[in-house]
């Protein structure tokens, strides 16, 4: 009998496979893992006694019930998250969207352009940007001392004001944060087709119905990798989400470790409550952005 060989198809798809099995074995192990444990402890009364951690039941849902019942602070921080990330993330997007057009134009010093746009990536780390955001250099004194924010808090509702607030007095920093997604715009870019231009111009198009009819409907599929890219940046960024407020993971921490805290299992079930609100979040924005004919697959 012959022996049937792989096609093409066949050997991509297992040495794709290959090549993330050791990620896969990762993600069970140091993720996959500690969010069951998650789930589990957020469910209980968990403290710690020493080396050893204390489960007491004390009902099925009853830290859950305490996060949106009795807790004061915590959906006060829920709420000023999810505004400020709805303000920051179209902002961050919009601005890659625009530096990548700008980077992929044929001109001089090109990829030290585009280096320089990624820098920032490289040194943005967790103690760098916390020292940064200590000396202000990650704000523009002139947009903070001007009289926009008190406009915008006199003529606009709260929930708005703020995000927009904290996005102008953090605008350096929420720029930085910009480099992956421009990456990831000017490899969509590249793999347009140039002869859809050209149709388009001998069709009679301007460069800004090109932009509309042709760039941003085959840039969706990068736009939304980049929106949930920076979805988790900067959700995970220590960007405060009120000025001089903590933020919800400096929330948690202190309820896990502060001794007037209630302890890991209340903390395991704000982070579970932040895990789905990003979740929430990523489902909405592929629902508006996914192309039509893969919602259909």
């Amino acid at each position: 009998m012959k022996k049937k060989s792989l096609t093409n198809k066949t050997r991509g798809i297992i040495a794709g496979y290959l090549f993330i099995s050791l990620w896969l074995v990762g993600l069970l192990i140091f993720t996959m893992w500690p969010l069951i444990q998650a789930v589990f402890y957020s469910f209980n009364e968990v403290k710690f006694s020493g080396s050893s951690l204390n489960i007491v039941s004390n009902g099925f849902i009853t830290n859950y019930v305490y996060a949106f019942g009795e807790d004061l602070i915590f959906p006060t921080l829920l709420k000023s998250y999810l505004a400020s990330i709805l303000v920051q993330v179209p902002f961050l997007v919009t601005m890659a969207l625009i530096l990548a057009m700008l980077l992929n134009r044929k001109m001089k010093m090109r990829t030290f352009f585009r280096v320089i746009f990624f820098l920032p990536v490289i040194i943005s780390t967790g103690p760098v940007i916390k020292e940064l955001m200590n000396q202000g250099a990650t704000t523009l004194p002139q947009v903070a001392s001007s009289s926009m924010t008190s406009f915008l808090e006199d003529y606009l509702p709260t929930f708005i004001s703020v995000p927009i607030s904290l996005l102008l007095d953090n605008l350096i920093i929420v720029l930085w944060y910009t480099g992956i997604p421009v990456l990831i715009m000017l490899a969509g870019l590249q793999r347009i087709d140039k002869s859809s231009y050209e149709a388009a111009y001998i069709d009679g198009a301007s460069s800004w119905q090109c932009f509309w009819k042709v760039t941003l409907p085959s840039m969706k599929s990068f736009i939304l990798v980049s929106v949930i890219y920076s979805i988790v940046t900067l959700s995970f960024s220590g960007i405060p989400v009120k000025e001089g407020e903590q933020t919800i993971l400096d929330y948690m921490q202190y309820h896990m470790i502060s001794v007037g805290g209630l302890g890991y299992g209340y903390a395991c079930t704000l982070g579970i409550i932040f895990f789905i609100a990003i979740l929430l979040q990523i489902g909405l924005w592929s629902l508006l952005l996914m192309p039509r004919e893969r919602r259909r697959k």
